[in-house]
């Protein structure tokens, strides 16, 4: 049922996702770019995808949404309901190596 998702992030996967199968256009994901620098920035005469530090993306149904797990995201639902959904993350095959590092087997 309808419940606010608090803002998270997923710090031990590469990507996420989320799929809403059949959802009406009343549900949204918003995201919050902590990364960008918290010193002086340029004005911004118009807001987007690349320049701001905050954006709600409005679903349309049967798509899926890959962003990177370290990216803070929430559900924002405006009508109260039943929110149907499928969320993944994607972690990496292999080897990863560092050269300040042991190597680390997944």
């Amino acid at each position: 049922r309808y419940e606010p998702l608090q803002l998270h992030y997923h710090p031990n996967a590469w990507f996420s996702g989320v799929y809403y199968p059949d959802q009406k256009n009343d549900l949204k994901i918003e995201f919050q770019d902590e990364q960008r620098p918290l010193t002086i920035l340029p004005k911004v005469k118009k807001f987007n995808t690349l320049n701001c530090s905050k954006w709600i993306y409005e679903f349309e149904p049967k798509t899926v949404v890959l962003f990177p797990s370290t990216l803070r995201h929430a559900a924002v639902q405006d009508i109260p309901g039943i929110r149907k959904s499928i969320s993944f993350n994607i972690f990496p095959r292999g080897e990863v190596d560092d050269c300040f590092a042991n190597k680390l087997y997944l």
